[in-house]
């Protein structure tokens, strides 16, 4: 195609995209199907700052922020500058590179209770890795869960309505509510020693109760289980060390991604010496897992 073409039309290119883009033009990850036609631009040429603009040049503010990952703003200067320091470089290296040896120190000596630190591309990339480390951790199956979770089948069994799963995988997922300790307790009551894993966000749309996680944590311990937070989310935006610091509880493992890089694809598993060794053994290997763009 050579140099990338100016703006079109947003109806043109809203066309084009419904005839060739597999997922579609609406979708949930961008969340267009819930909004009234005409309440969006329906094609972001370029975004600064905490402004996007559309294909006819219209300016909007952009509260979502691409989904919650430009915590910065769009095109920050600071990100930028990594971008173009790091290209010059090289940015898909074939081994390890001190880039992604230098973050993870910043990340373990900023994360609660981190000591090692596996990268990923998203959060369903770490989620799954959490999900197969504590399985193969604890030798169960069943993992117990609270809120959203990614794309992966290990959560998307849970949901009836979505193809593809096969009915063994429904079978080991088990959603529980929020701020609701005793309905935990009788999920443990309920398939004794078969848990290997607690995953959930350590806060959504409500605040935990005065103690909730603290007795969340207890109660996963003492029935031997493993407890995950995903901090997709609340990560680095509650407090630099995410909801573990600012509730002062620390999970098992915690699970980081959306606003990591600013809007480049990175993910992280956080969690104790020896994660290394539970990583390698669950085959974790990503071809873009070193790329060095994100992690500068």
């Amino acid at each position: 195609m050579g140099a990338r073409e100016g703006p079109r039309s947003s109806e043109r290119l809203w066309e084009r995209a419904g005839r060739v883009l597999a997922a579609g033009r609406w979708s949930p990850s961008n969340g267009v199907a819930a909004i009234p036609a005409g309440a969006l631009p329906l094609v972001i040429h370029r975004a600064r700052g905490c402004r996007s603009i559309d294909a006819e040049g219209r300016e909007y503010v952009d509260y979502m922020m691409g989904w919650g990952t430009a915590l910065l703003g769009f095109a920050h200067p600071v990100v930028r500058d990594a971008i173009t320091q790091q290209l010059e470089l090289g940015f898909a290296p074939t081994l390890l590179s001190d880039v992604e040896i230098e973050l993870a120190e910043e990340f373990v000596a900023m994360i609660p209770g981190a000591e090692q630190v596996a990268f990923g591309k998203n959060g369903s990339d770490v989620l799954g890795l959490a999900v197969r480390v504590a399985r193969a951790y604890t030798k169960r199956q069943r993992i117990l869960f609270c809120g959203y979770h990614g794309v992966q089948d290990w959560y998307m069994a849970a949901d009836p309505e979505c193809p593809g799963i096969p009915p063994a995988l429904r079978e080991l997922v088990v959603p529980f509510r929020y701020n609701r300790l005793d309905e935990l307790e009788a999920l443990f009551a309920r398939y004794p020693g078969e848990v290997a894993a607690v995953v959930m966000e350590p806060t959504t749309e409500q605040l935990p109760a005065p103690g909730y996680l603290a007795g969340v944590k207890a109660c996963v311990e003492r029935h031997g289980a493993v407890l995950v937070f995903d901090e997709v989310i609340t990560g680095l935006r509650l407090a630099p060390g995410g909801a573990q610091e600012y509730f002062g509880v620390r999970a098992h493992l915690a699970c980081f991604a959306k606003c990591l890089a600013n809007g480049l694809p990175l993910a992280a598993l956080a969690g104790p010496r020896g994660l290394d060794s539970l990583v390698s053994s669950a085959r974790f290997g990503l071809t873009f897992r070193g790329e060095a763009l994100s992690l500068a």
